[in-house]
């Protein structure tokens, strides 16, 4: 695990401020949803995106790489890698 050197305080209602640098390197805005994790004695904090990153359905998602995506999207990607592939070794 990084560490980033940050610290901050919780306040009264138990909550903390992501510092600016984190939120905008992890893409992170106001209302976003964020995913608690518990792991021994730590508590880890994601960005909650469910829904595919290139179409947004939620539905028949798989991650890949940190990020999920449906399998509409996915062979989407896959057919244009095999074109590309396809042109590069004729061209």
């Amino acid at each position: 695990m990084l560490t980033t050197g940050l610290t901050r305080q919780l306040d009264e209602y138990g909550r903390i401020i992501l510092p600016k640098e984190l939120r905008e390197s992890h893409h992170m805005d106001t209302g976003d949803p964020v995913a608690f994790f518990l792991e021994a004695d730590s508590i880890m904090l994601k960005a909650h995106n469910p829904g595919c990153v290139f179409c947004g359905n939620v539905g028949g998602t798989s991650e890949y790489r940190g990020c999920m995506v449906c399998t509409t999207c996915k062979d989407e990607l896959v057919a244009l890698a095999d074109s590309k592939r396809q042109s590069q070794a004729h061209g």
